[in-house]
């Protein structure tokens, strides 16, 4: 089973949970007051976001069209609707994709990028979950598609805890769901929900990508997500 088929089995079981994984988020718990939270929570990482590009330009930053990559139900995507006149979503969940329209139907969604350009490329808490040569990959693909002067601005994980065994464990647990499921019937997990891989990315190989691309020396943002130390890269396309 690929990461795909394992995201769209958790965009039908536990869609905001599978975005943010929070107890609070949980189809189970997931109150009209969990909900605005849920959003706010994407307000709250745009409005960062602005902030930082302003910072890194030295001036407002004031983008026409934006591009939302791994945008699940529309956390992000509905407040850069707010600032922006074009945005778009591109997921590979149909069930993500769905509710991303429900929730932002003034954005495009789609289960596949563009040809086109945009002024800002974001991703936040999505490289994680695609195995790394394949985010690699899709790295190069999102700075082809930055204007002159656009901006990326998109996180990545570094490093899990733990030594070569635990790693190996985690890289055989995502590839044998039959592994993943026993596991949880021996841990009793009540959830049952697809193994969310979390790969991890080698920063040397992302700078040297971006600067391949053209884009200027980014600037890094420390990051620690459920433990596991990464980086959000904001770099600008020459």
């Amino acid at each position: 089973m690929s990461y795909r088929d394992d995201w769209e089995r958790l965009a039908r079981l536990e869609p905001h949970f599978a975005v943010l994984t929070q107890p609070r988020f949980l189809s189970s718990h997931l109150t009209p007051a969990a909900v605005e939270d849920f959003f706010a929570s994407g307000d709250a990482d745009v409005h960062a976001i602005f902030d930082d590009i302003a910072a890194y330009q030295g001036h407002e930053f004031r983008p026409r069209g934006a591009l939302d990559f791994g945008c699940g139900v529309g956390r992000l995507t509905r407040a850069l609707a707010a600032r922006c006149p074009s945005v778009t979503g591109v997921d590979v969940a149909p069930t993500m994709l769905r509710l991303a329209r429900e929730s932002c139907p003034e954005a495009t969604f789609l289960d596949r990028l563009p040809d086109r350009k945009f002024d800002l490329i974001c991703s936040l808490i999505v490289f994680q979950h695609i195995p790394t040569r394949r985010g690699e990959a899709i790295l190069e693909e999102l700075l082809a598609r930055l204007n002159p002067g656009g901006v990326a601005v998109l996180q990545f994980t570094l490093r899990r805890p733990g030594g070569a065994i635990r790693r190996f464990a985690r890289r055989l647990r995502a590839a044998v769901p039959l592994l993943h499921r026993t596991i949880q019937w021996i841990q009793r997990d009540p959830q049952r929900l697809p193994y969310m891989q979390i790969n991890e990315y080698h920063l040397p190989r992302l700078l040297d990508a971006i600067r391949a691309a053209g884009c200027r020396e980014p600037v890094q943002r420390a990051t620690n997500h459920g433990g596991i130390p990464g980086v959000i890269l904001i770099t600008e396309k020459m």
